[in-house]
């Protein structure tokens, strides 16, 4: 109907809903922290909305009162380490869930927590921090991780690879970022100590210096 949710968690990991108004719909204790957003999906296809995030061990489904959808949550076989991305590939209410874990793995599942096919799993992406990356181009969809470690990995839906996958030097804090729309499309991420590594959707690469290494902050936020 519109109406505006926000969740927030505290620092004793009790989930809250709150009304735009600021009052409470309802609160909910959690024994971990959410790495993800809470994202709002019709996951009945039937116009109500149902909250999906993840913590460690589990992605969770809740409906609108803050009570599992019949099949969550789901235990995850590692330990996540990104929050995960949800997508509607084909805009159809079928969506597609992407988390990356401690053993190196990315999984793919569909809406049911069932293993998509090709990605059950894609091993050896490396520690992934960041959500990985979504994004079309001429029909394609590319779904794009970064290990901490500068290791990119590029797929498909179908779980086969773009190209190769690139090991970029430095260690990577930040997500890598696309331009999916302009004349010449391209990742890109900044290491911590201010260099810049971008790759073509067809795995060219190359980087670029913005910063001294004596004065990279590694706080420092890349925009792309």
């Amino acid at each position: 109907d519109n109406e505006t949710f926000i969740y927030i968690q505290d620092s004793q990991n009790v989930l809250y809903c709150l009304r735009a108004n600021g009052s409470i719909a309802w609160r909910r204790n959690f024994d971990q922290p959410l790495l993800s957003t809470v994202q709002g999906i019709d996951f009945r296809n039937n116009g109500a909305c149902c909250f999906l995030f993840n913590t460690p061990t589990h992605i969770w489904l809740l409906d609108e009162e803050g009570h599992d959808v019949e099949g969550f949550p789901v235990k995850l076989q590692s330990a996540a380490t990104n929050g995960l991305t949800v997508v509607d590939f084909d805009d159809n209410r079928r969506y597609s869930f992407f988390v990356a874990c401690a053993n190196g793995n990315v999984y793919g599942y569909d809406q049911y927590a069932r293993p998509l096919p090709g990605w059950n799993p894609q091993s050896g992406a490396g520690r992934v921090d960041q959500p990985v990356l979504h994004f079309e181009r001429e029909d394609k969809d590319y779904l794009v991780t970064l290990s901490r470690t500068g290791r990119l990995s590029v797929f498909g839906r179908d779980g086969s690879a773009r190209f190769a996958p690139l090991q970029w030097e430095g260690k990577f804090a930040g997500p890598p970022q696309a331009d999916a729309v302009s004349r010449s499309p391209r990742i890109a991420a900044a290491n911590s100590l201010g260099k810049v590594y971008v790759c073509t959707l067809d795995g060219k690469s190359f980087s670029l210096a913005l910063a001294p290494a004596a004065e990279a902050n590694t706080r420092a936020q890349f925009v792309f």
